[in-house]
């Protein structure tokens, strides 16, 4: 009933010739196929931003992997899921950070699981690609084929419908897969609501990672998780 109260809104509105707030399109590349184009690449003010973005998770990344080992860290996430477009779930989760065979996790802390295994960084997770080639001089590719597979990275105007919050930038990273037709297909996506405040304690932090995938069963249906910070002690 609700949703179509709000349909019902939408379309009075448009009727009308009001403007409709424009909402969140970031996942809106999920399940259409894509073209392959080596031709894109960032611009100034974006890779500007991916540098911004990979150097706070790289000291974040480093500061942990140094405080782990002697220390517990614990957070507090707000995880949300869906599978194949059913009702949503919530709850808080209490997780602490633990260093396993090199690579910085995620791990229950006597409560619900995360939804995620992997700390994001710099060297480790989605953005490992693309921080990795920050480094040279080239060019930086918006798209990087691997095998079968294509990475494709968006960075997203701040304080837009897109990405809000102070001090917070936000990029989603598309990962496509080729179909027997030869085409590319966006079959999942993530997006990384990050931290890059120099002088916050929580610079570097992924203050919130959302996942949206075509579901397993029926392509026409998408899976959803989210993990949105609270607290870090």
């Amino acid at each position: 009933m609700k949703a179509f109260l709000i349909l019902s809104s939408l379309i009075f509105l448009l009727s009308c010739g009001a403007e409709v707030p424009r909402a969140d399109q970031s996942f809106k590349g999920v399940g259409n196929y894509i073209t392959q184009d080596e031709s894109l690449v960032l611009s100034e003010n974006e890779r500007n931003k991916l540098t911004s973005i990979c150097s706070a998770l790289g000291a974040k990344e480093s500061y942990f992997r140094s405080l782990v080992v002697n220390n517990t860290v614990n957070a507090t996430y707000t995880q949300a899921s869906s599978v194949c477009d059913a009702s949503e779930s919530s709850s808080d989760a209490n997780i602490e950070i633990v260093l396993e065979n090199s690579e910085l996790q995620f791990v229950a802390n006597g409560g619900s699981d995360p939804l995620f295994k992997y700390v994001e960084g710099s060297s480790n997770g989605t953005l490992e690609d693309f921080c990795d080639a920050i480094d040279s001089d080239d060019d930086i590719k918006k798209q990087i084929a691997s095998g079968q597979s294509l990475l494709i990275v968006n960075i997203l105007a701040s304080n837009s419908s897109q990405c809000s919050g102070d001090d917070i930038d936000c990029l989603t990273v598309e990962y496509a897969f080729k179909t027997d037709d030869g085409r590319y297909r966006v079959e999942q996506a993530v997006k990384l609501s990050i931290n890059t405040d120099d002088s916050d304690r929580y610079r570097g932090m992924v203050s919130k990672k959302e996942f949206v995938g075509l579901c397993s069963t029926d392509s026409s249906k998408k899976t959803k998780k989210t993990m949105t910070l609270k607290s870090i002690n």
